[in-house]
């Protein structure tokens, strides 16, 4: 069923609801329809008790939100060791998530509630904190906890130098290249050594700078407007690999 469809699946069930309810109150949608008409704001004033039902009622069957329908989930995590079956380490937990959140369409506040969905156990317990202690946290907030219990010991400026001193080496693809250098730069973001707005930038300059020499692709890239206007990293490998073959 489309969404289309099933929102209107779900305004037919209220509106079915709502007529039960008017009739039980000895009410009909007429009545309604006065008492939320300018002209008769005296006698809604009678009716506070029926207008504050039918927002019940209404919130009640009002039909969910959309927002990111058929996202890409993340694995779950837990951190116990060792890792159980079904579940990722966590550094190839937060590759992927790190992926997500750039990826992901939507509000802060759904980015959190899905991260939250992934993590089991002691991880899920670490979020858990967080909320009471700063209920106001963002998505990045929680990876930077997570970060700080279950990452690397490696200090933001070392992973900074690693990230700049990370180059294609003989006969590596450059898409493979960029995917090796992606995962430093979500280290590197995690450590907070760098803004979440500056990732595609800095990922196109590393790029142009440790790619070989007479690479082709990067040289096309040089010549185009992507230091500029760099793409994001999956438009970016996608088109990569559009040129490798």
């Amino acid at each position: 069923m489309s969404q289309e469809e099933t929102t209107e699946a779900v305004s037919s069930d209220f509106e079915a609801k709502l007529n039960v309810f008017l009739q039980k109150k000895g009410k009909s949608v007429e009545d309604v329809r006065t008492i939320v008409t300018p002209a008769s704001m005296p006698s809604a004033v009678t009716n506070e008790g029926l207008i504050a039902a039918l927002g019940q009622t209404r919130e009640r069957y009002t039909p969910p939100s959309y927002e990111g329908v058929g996202y890409r989930k993340l694995r779950f995590f837990s951190g116990i060791q060792p890792t159980p079956v079904g579940e990722d380490d966590f550094e190839s937990w937060m590759d992927q998530a790190v992926q997500m959140m750039e990826e992901w369409q939507c509000s802060d506040i759904m980015k959190r509630q899905r991260l939250a969905e992934s993590l089991r156990g002691p991880a899920s317990d670490v979020i858990r904190s967080i909320r009471v202690s700063k209920p106001s946290a963002g998505a990045m907030e929680y990876l930077h906890a997570l970060d700080d219990i279950y990452g690397t010991t490696e200090s933001e400026e070392d992973l900074c130098v690693r990230f700049c001193t990370t180059y294609q080496e003989e006969g590596e693809k450059l898409s493979q290249y960029v995917c090796r250098l992606e995962k430093l730069l979500h280290k590197v973001l995690v450590k907070k050594g760098i803004l979440a707005s500056r990732l595609d930038q800095v990922r196109m300059e590393q790029i142009l700078k440790g790619a070989c020499s007479g690479n082709l692709i990067a040289l096309k890239l040089q010549l185009s407007d992507s230091r500029q206007n760099p793409p994001s990293f999956s438009k970016l490998v996608r088109d990569i690999r559009e040129e490798e073959d």
